[in-house]
């Protein structure tokens, strides 16, 4: 299914610290922010209020925090 997977009524800052951490090795919020600058400026902003492509930029983001060792896109 093609869904972004963030929940939309969370900010983007709240988005990337809510999930939980699988094993060591995840990016921390800064470095997400490195790897997606669009996303930096949007701490506070409603994951509604994101384009299409920030939505899935943000998707990937909170992958990227756990720690997975494989990610499927």
């Amino acid at each position: 299914p093609e869904e972004r997977g963030i929940f939309s009524s969370l900010s983007v800052d709240e988005n990337l610290t809510l999930p939980p951490v699988i094993k060591e090795g995840g990016m921390t919020v800064e470095q997400i922010y490195d790897l997606f600058p669009n996303l930096k400026g949007r701490g506070s902003t409603q994951g509604t209020r994101l384009s299409g492509g920030e939505q899935q930029m943000l998707a990937i983001a909170r992958i990227l925090r756990t720690g997975a060792t494989l990610i499927l896109l």
